[in-house]
C-alpha cells in the first residue's frame, strides 16, 4: 500500500473529514480509495 499515493489522491474535503469523528470511536475512511473507518481511543 502507498500510502503517499494515497494522500495525494485524496480531496481536501477527504483529507479534512479524516480529522473528525464519524462517531464517538471511530475516523472516517474514504471507500473510494479503500481506506477503511478506523477506531479511534486514547487507551494505552
Amino acid at each position: 500500500m502507498d500510502i503517499k499515493k494515497i494522500i495525494q489522491d485524496m480531496t481536501l474535503a477527504e483529507k479534512a473529514s479524516m480529522c473528525s469523528g464519524a462517531d464517538f470511536w471511530h475516523l472516517y475512511g474514504v471507500p473510494r480509495l479503500g481506506v477503511p473507518s478506523v477506531m479511534a481511543t486514547d487507551v494505552r
